[in-house]
């Protein structure tokens, strides 16, 4: 058994981390000779394994980094609109003022079905 460890082609093929099964000695030992694959064990393919594993959280990682600055980005443009809409110059309401207009308009016989 052997892992590649750099892609080839020709009477047999294959691509790198893959494992073969070359029954033809002759062709496993030019293939050894020219660098292209490997004598294969067990810890080669946990490391394969694990480094599989590591280019998927790299990849997961780059994606949340993304969506982390387009967050970003839209957090600025909100605060950009609402201090837009604070120098306009209307009477702020705080919180509670806000709650007593919503318990009066839900009181008021007027807004009951």
């Amino acid at each position: 058994m052997y892992i590649v460890i750099k892609g080839f082609s020709g009477l047999i093929s294959g691509y790198e981390n893959q494992v073969l099964d070359i029954e033809d000695k002759k062709i496993a030992a030019d293939l050894l000779a020219a660098g292209y694959i490997k004598e294969y064990s067990k810890k080669e393919a946990t490391n394969t394994e694990l480094q599989k594993e590591l280019e998927k959280v790299k990849s997961e990682k780059l994606l949340l980094e993304t969506e982390v600055e387009t967050l970003k980005e839209e957090k600025e443009t909100l605060e950009t609109k609402v201090a837009e809409l604070e120098d306009t110059g209307l009477p702020k309401k705080d919180d509670e003022s806000i709650s007593d207009d919503i318990k009066n308009t839900n009181n008021n016989p007027a807004n009951k079905k």
